[in-house]
Formats: C-alpha cells, sequence, structure tokens
C-alpha cells in the first residue's frame, strides 16, 4: 500500500476546500491528453521541417553516428566478420558510444533504409513519445500525491494542467531540436521518461504487477546503453520506490527489495552487455571525458581545460544547468517558472515525499551532475526537461484548483481570475517557446550549409 504521506485534514488537489463541495470532473480519459499532446507535438514538428527543410545531420556528431551505425550492420549481417566481432579480444570498438542507440537506429532503418532518415525518425518518433507521455506522468503524480484512486472521474483542472506539461515538452525549443536531427539525447530521453511512468504504475500498484516493474527496468535499461548518464536516473526512482513502498511494521526489507529487484535486474542486465562489449573492444579511455573530469568544484566555474583544450564559459557551471533552463524560452521560461515553482510548492505542502523525490531529485540530480562537468551543452537539459514539465504541469493544476475552490464559495472573480493567469501565461509561455523552436530548427538548416562548406575547404587543404 502507498504511503499516506498527507493528512485528511490538509487540501490538495483533488480534495474540496469546502465541505460537500465536488470538484468538477471530467470523463476524458488520460490517454486523449496524451494523443492530444504527442499529435500536436508530431504537427509543430513536420511543419518546422517543411519551413526548414533538414536531414538531420548536423556536426560532427551525427555524421559518426551513422558511419558508425553503417559499420556495425556490415560487421553484424557478415558471418566471419561476426564471429571475429564477438570472439577478438583487444580489437577497437567500431563506436565509441554504446550500442543502443545504433541498434535502435538499425530497426528504424528496416523501414527507411539505413540513412540519416533513420535517425531523424528515431528522435521524431521519441520526441512525440516523451510529449505523450508527459501528462500521463503529471496525472499520476497527481493522483498519488493526493491519494485518488486510480480510473476516478478526472477533475477538469488536473486534464488541463497535464495536458500542458505535455505541450511544454511538444513546443520546447532544446526537445524540438533534438527530436530533427541524429542523436542519442531524444531517444534515450524517451525511454527514461517512459520508465519513469511505469514506475509510478508499478509502484502504485504496490509493487504486485512484476511484469510493469521489468518493463520499467527495461526500459532504464535501454535509456542506460543508448545514453551512459540514465543509470544515474535509478538513484531517485529507487528513493520514490522505498518511500511510496514503506508500510510501518508491514513491508520487510526482503519484501522491499523482492519489490526493487524487478526495476534493477533488467538494467543491470543491459549495462552488463554494454560493459562486455566495452572490455572485449576497449577504447583508448575507458570512461567519458564528462566523467574523468567531474569535480564538485566545477559547479562556480567558468574556465576549465581538458581534452578538447581550453574552455570559457560566460556562465558558471552551476548557473548554466540549473537557472538557465528556468529563464529561457528554448527549456521552460520565465512565464512558466511560475508554475514549476508552484508545483514545487505544492507537492511539499502535501508531504508526498516519494512522488517529490522523484520529480525534484530527476531535476536536482542531473542537474548536478551536469555541473560537475566541464561541457556546457544545450542538449544535456534534455534529460531532466521532462521532470521540469511535468512539475509545471501540477503547477498549473493547484492554481485551477484554488480557482475551482474559490467558484465554490462564490469567489466567482477571483475564480476567473486564476483561469486566465493559466490561459495567459501558459499561452505566452508556449508562444514564446514555439518561436525558439522555430529558430533553431532554421539555425540547424541553415548552419549545415555552413559546415559542408567548412568541411570542403579542409578536404581541399588535405
Amino acid at each position: 500500500m502507498l504511503e499516506q504521506v498527507g493528512q485528511e485534514s490538509q487540501a490538495a488537489p483533488g480534495t474540496p476546500l469546502v465541505k460537500g463541495a465536488e470538484a468538477t470532473s471530467m470523463r476524458i480519459s488520460p490517454v486523449y491528453l496524451a494523443l492530444a499532446a504527442g499529435l500536436l507535438a508530431v504537427l509543430f514538428r513536420a511543419w518546422l521541417l517543411m519551413r526548414h527543410p533538414f536531414d538531420g545531420l548536423y556536426g560532427q556528431d551525427a555524421y559518426f553516428y551513422l558511419t558508425a551505425t553503417r559499420d556495425l550492420v556490415k560487421a553484424w549481417t557478415d558471418p566471419a566478420r561476426l564471429s571475429s566481432w564477438l570472439t577478438t579480444w583487444g580489437t577497437p570498438p567500431t563506436s565509441i558510444w554504446p550500442l543502443g542507440y545504433h541498434i535502435q537506429v538499425m530497426l528504424v532503418a528496416l523501414f527507411t533504409g539505413l540513412n540519416a532518415s533513420a535517425g531523424q525518425a528515431l528522435s521524431l518518433g521519441a520526441g512525440v513519445l516523451t510529449s505523450a507521455l508527459c501528462p500521463l506522468i503529471s496525472i499520476e503524480a497527481w493522483r498519488q500525491a493526493s491519494h485518488e484512486t486510480a480510473g476516478a472521474p478526472l477533475p477538469a483542472y488536473v486534464a488541463v494542467g497535464a495536458l500542458l506539461s505535455g505541450l511544454i515538452m511538444a513546443a520546447s525549443g532544446l526537445a524540438v531540436n533534438s527530436s530533427v536531427v541524429m542523436m542519442a539525447d531524444m531517444p534515450s530521453v524517451a525511454w527514461a521518461t517512459l520508465g519513469v511512468y511505469l514506475a509510478l504504475l508499478y509502484v502504485g500498484r504496490d509493487g504486485n504487477s512484476t511484469r510493469l516493474g521489468i518493463l520499467a527496468g527495461l526500459c532504464f535499461g535501454v535509456a542506460s546503453v543508448t545514453r551512459y548518464i540514465y543509470p544515474l536516473l535509478l538513484v531517485p526512482v529507487l528513493a520514490y520506490a522505498l518511500l511510496a513502498m514503506r508500510v510501518a511494521d508491514v513491508r520487510s526489507a526482503r519484501s522491499t527489495a523482492r519489490s526493487l529487484f524487478p526495476l534493477v535486474a533488467p538494467s543491470i542486465a543491459l549495462v552488463s552487455l554494454q560493459l562486455l562489449h566495452n572490455l572485449i573492444h576497449p577504447m583508448a579511455s575507458i570512461a567519458s571525458p564528462v566523467i574523468t573530469n567531474w569535480n564538485p568544484l566545477n559547479l562556480p566555474g567558468t574556465h576549465f581545460t581538458g581534452p578538447d583544450g581550453q574552455l570559457t564559459y560566460t556562465h558558471s557551471m552551476a548557473s548554466f544547468f540549473f537557472i538557465r533552463p528556468l529563464v529561457t524560452y528554448d527549456a521552460i521560461g520565465p512565464l512558466l517558472v511560475i508554475f514549476l515553482t508552484i508545483g514545487v510548492i505544492w507537492l511539499a505542502a502535501s508531504r508526498a515525499i516519494a512522488v517529490f523525490g522523484l520529480l525534484v531529485g530527476w531535476w536536482l540530480l542531473f542537474a548536478v551532475f551536469y555541473s560537475g562537468s566541464i561541457y556546457q551543452a544545450d542538449r544535456f537539459i534534455i534529460s531532466y526537461l521532462p521532470a521540469l514539465a511535468v512539475l509545471c504541469g501540477l503547477g498549473a493544476t493547484t492554481v485551477l484548483w484554488v480557482a475551482s475552490s474559490m467558484a465554490r464559495v462564490n469567489l466567482a472573480f477571483a475564480a476567473y481570475a486564476g483561469v486566465a493567469l493559466v490561459g495567459m501565461v501558459s499561452g505566452a509561455g508556449l508562444l514564446l517557446s514555439a518561436r525558439e523552436a522555430n529558430a533553431a530548427v532554421r539555425n540547424l538548416a541553415a548552419g549545415k550549409q555552413d559546415y559542408l562548406a567548412a568541411s570542403g575547404c579542409v578536404r581541399s587543404l588535405v
């Protein structure tokens, strides 16, 4: 049974402030909200690609991903080369990145051909899926924090807040950017986000549905062998599960461990296979420079020396990964951060410790990790953007719940003001995010031509 982290005397979204007052509920299924967010995400991305034609290849990394995938296909489809690849120890790896992303591109290539379209289609699908999952996570997080029964009619304010979380991922410039390029960032975060949703469902059923736990663990595992950052996500997920499953004098330590096992075992298995590959085909450097140069003292720093030479930034590492996503419209922006703040406060005030630990822990742990590195890459923020979007959705839900409560005690003007606030702030924030997304895709298309021109100049000089 889920830990009762609130008290009946405390007001929370879903609990009327006035005795006998009933929350306005909707019969709409959460699936429809997910489909709406996903549909808007795919339409927006398709429109941008029609305006700014772009095949997904930019910079050297995308080209390396495609080349390495093609080399792996050649090795795995030739029996002699496959045997050598599996048994000859000490040979260098075909790809310096984990194999999960390459395998996903190969699967999509069965329908598109092994070209840039496969990588771009994978990123597009992942971006749409992540947008669709955020409303489902927002609803399940609200239900657990408010102790609502699964399957009960959905209050209108919860539906609106949940939809907002999906629209943030649909319109975010960083999310859109990562959805149209051949890179591992968006596929990995899609698997991670799906894992979080399944973990919420698994824990919400007291860990009694082993299949859900295994599926969640597989998602975390696939995310981890797509980008190495995602084993870190198991920390807030396991903390959430421990807090939510803990029932004093009822669940033994052995029973708790048994419930957590499905979340962890698949991830360990998949990561172990990747590590075995790395052992057979060792790289020149065992760990990524992001890890080898990690230092908590880097958080306030702006000047670093690394494998790429001298690195100088305008803002500190902590500012880039903690503050920048909140104040720039390619992530959340100063308008929508109002709802994020309210969402965090509501979770804390509701004593929803488990859900608070999951969502806020996801955000802060990833931000801390990246702040300790020496690289400021916008795309790293994608790793925890879904958590920020869901917190925004919970904040909007809280504001609309307060407005609904005021309407029930004859404070109609204040209620209308609350609804108008959510509508105007959300609309303006999303439009500004969409403008940033348009600029991002336009710059990608234009920047590719510059990159190809520069590459041509280099080749002509060699």
